[in-house]
């Protein structure tokens, strides 16, 4: 595909003389142009008929199955042997594998809809705050180029720890007490828009609290004032090529539900593209600007939570270990996560993949945007193999 296309070379001059001299005479010929017409016409069909062969090639290409003009043109894995970035798994250039990363609470609540910037998010978590609603903390490469970023709103003592094992920025309006009270007590890069403003801004179409956004070039120029553009210290998972397109399923369907219909979340499998599509309240989920959101790789984790006070806030229950199912190439896997303390890197290990020495075998993921949902271990989610 990357290769040029040569011109193809002008035919010999007396070739080109003899066709001429072929056709004048056809011409004075009725039954020779009788069966030139046959010819062509049959001529003319067969490379119709490949030119259509073609077509399911070109929808390969593009990553399309017609839905939704995901366009998604990758170098072919033998192609590209650059590093990949840490965060997703994304191949760059040497040198960029390990940038600064850069965290965001974003709000999910039905009067902050339509959401910004979650589908450029390289990294996702999702996990139930008040009234079941539910929040994200969306991680984002700081090289990345995402225009607006939000409804930002305000933090959670979870969201805490799963930004200090990414090492990133950690940018958010305020809190709930116990975060707040936690945040100088940790090793975190704390950007809250109550004392750093100026790397916020408040839209004048939306109404508080629900009017609060930041960008990716914002929040870089914050790590350059800040003097917190230190390389990151977190640990990478190990990812992999996609699976060949002959050993994925046609289709999978999964269904999280956090609470009410307004937070039910689905995900569908796409095969030709090798992801999933993110459906909430029943319809595709896109961000303002029309971008549907994808997700390369997604995990449901169980752990423990509960309601500690009369606002309804929960304890999140981050580190220890677990149950979870991952989901990736339209397959489901029972793993275990694991995770020692707040700054140590979640992961994830197939269940039946223990080693000689007792070890276990670690998820191997596609590169892409990873979504991570948290839930109840009581919570039903519903999908199929």
């Amino acid at each position: 595909m990357n290769e040029a296309q040569l011109p193809l070379p002008e035919p010999p001059h007396t070739f080109r003389d003899d066709v001429r001299g072929f056709f004048a005479f056809a011409r004075r010929d009725h039954a020779m142009r009788l069966r030139l017409s046959v010819a062509a016409g049959l001529a003319l069909g067969a490379g119709l008929f490949m030119v259509l062969r073609q077509i399911p090639q070109v929808a390969d290409l593009v990553g399309g199955s017609g839905r939704e003009s995901k366009l998604t043109l990758q170098f072919p894995p033998e192609d590209d042997h650059r590093p990949r970035r840490n965060v997703d798994g994304v191949r760059v250039d040497s040198g960029s594998e390990n940038p600064r990363l850069l965290s965001v609470m974003v709000e999910n609540m039905v009067d902050a809809r339509p959401i910004s910037g979650l589908a450029g998010a390289s990294l996702v978590f999702e996990a139930p705050v008040e009234a079941g609603i539910t929040r994200m903390l969306a991680v984002y490469p700081a090289s990345s180029d995402v225009v607006e970023i939000g409804p930002v709103r305000s933090a959670r003592p979870y969201y805490l720890d799963w930004a200090a094992e990414l090492d990133a920025l950690f940018a958010h309006v305020g809190g709930s007490p116990e975060a707040l009270a936690r945040i100088p007590l940790m090793d975190l890069d704390d950007l809250n828009e109550f004392s750093r403003g100026r790397y916020f801004w408040r839209s004048s179409k939306r109404s508080a609290p629900h009017n609060v956004y930041t960008s990716t070039e914002v929040l870089r120029q914050a790590v350059l004032d800040l003097e917190l553009n230190s390389q990151p210290d977190a640990g990478r998972w190990v990812f992999k090529n996609d699976a060949k397109s002959a050993d994925r399923p046609s289709s999978q369907e999964i269904t999280v539900p956090f609470s009410s219909e307004s937070y039910k979340v689905s995900w569908q499998y796409d095969r030709d593209s090798n992801s999933y599509d993110r459906y909430q309240a029943g319809a595709l989920h896109r961000d303002k600007d029309g971008s549907p959101i994808v997700a390369k790789n997604l995990v449901v984790v169980y752990t423990d939570i509960e309601v500690i006070d009369e606002e309804g806030r929960r304890r999140i229950r981050t580190t220890g270990s677990g149950q979870a199912v991952v989901f990736l190439d339209g397959k489901a896997h029972e793993v275990e996560w694991r995770k020692k303390d707040n700054e140590d890197r979640l992961r994830f290990y197939l269940s039946d993949g223990d080693l000689p020495d007792g070890s276990q075998v670690e998820v191997e993921w596609n590169a892409g945007p990873t979504w991570i949902e948290i839930v109840p271990k009581s919570t039903r989610v519903v999908y199929n193999e």
